[in-house]
């Protein structure tokens, strides 16, 4: 059957037509997410101090959290350290696992399973470190925290092993954002719990932690004191896990410059220490995940 040429003209127009608004959704639906979505702050870019920048996209990461998701906040700090926008996402990871807790109404069951692996686990620390430290007193909090983590499963027992371990660091490092417990009193709060040693490694980073944003010289100045709480637990293992956590804050400190991150280390007051501290630059400031 013979159709007219007008005909033929009409249905092209008509495609053409279709084509251009749905072109015209598209760019309407993009323009609209673009608007929904926050940007990252441009004065975070020139910091020059590394925990400072970390400091200073706190806020967006946070937003990202709450707007979208912590899955999609991930991927952007994972996406600004492949960058080098950052050194290391480590610590912004713990903020996004803070601001998911809080997006679930302090449900920590519901806030972890939220969390995506990578930035050295951080986002699952940021959510148990959260709940411990939202808790009105530690000394309430600290029997609940005994078996707190066993309830943490997978079908994968490797991945069940893990997930454990992350949750009892998360619980070490919000044991001493709490303030209430003295650092000391945190590393002897872990004991007894499973992965002992990832709770008392949470506590330790979390009270190194505070010296990151010190200029060079304050720092050398601190270093020699930071181990001095564990120096009257009458446990030597303690105070070289506070040297080897140094070495890992270190290298975060000097984006990880490893000659730099070693010099820094030799102003601690024993050459065990020292050397500790050392061992642990040259693993290239990595946590151990699962011990």
């Amino acid at each position: 059957m013979n159709r007219r040429p007008g005909n033929k003209l009409k249905i092209i127009l008509l495609i053409v037509l279709l084509a251009a608004v749905a072109g015209q959704g598209s760019l309407l639906f993009a323009d609209h997410m673009d608007k929904r979505l926050p940007k990252p702050p441009k004065e975070c870019f020139t910091k020059e101090n590394e925990y400072n920048k970390w400091i200073c996209f706190k806020p967006y990461f946070e937003e990202l959290v709450n707007k979208v998701s912590p899955a999609y906040a991930m991927i952007e700090v994972k996406n600004f350290k492949d960058r080098k926008i950052i050194d290391d996402c480590h610590l912004n990871a713990h903020y996004i696992g803070e601001a998911a807790l809080e997006k679930y109404d302090f449900a920590a069951g519901k806030a972890f399973a939220s969390c995506d692996f990578g930035c050295i686990e951080g986002c699952f620390h940021g959510v148990m470190e959260g709940y411990v430290r939202r808790a009105a007193d530690p000394y309430t909090v600290t029997p609940k925290i005994k078996n707190m983590c066993a309830s943490v499963s997978s079908p994968n027992p490797e991945i069940e092993r893990l997930l454990r371990s992350q949750c009892a660091h998360g619980i070490g490092h919000g044991l001493v954002a709490h303030d209430f417990l003295p650092v000391d009193e945190a590393l002897v709060a872990c004991r007894g719990i499973d992965y002992e040693g990832r709770c008392m490694g949470g506590a330790i980073m979390e009270h190194i932690e505070q010296y990151l944003s010190l200029e060079e010289d304050k720092l050398k100045e601190i270093l020699p004191e930071i181990c001095k709480p564990f120096l009257e637990l009458d446990d030597p293992a303690a105070v070289f896990m506070c040297a080897n956590n140094i070495g890992i804050a270190l290298m975060w400190y000097t984006k990880h410059d490893l000659a730099f991150s070693k010099k820094l280390c030799e102003e601690l007051e024993t050459p065990e220490y020292i050397q500790a501290c050392k061992i642990s630059t040259e693993e290239g400031g990595v946590i151990n995940l699962t011990d």
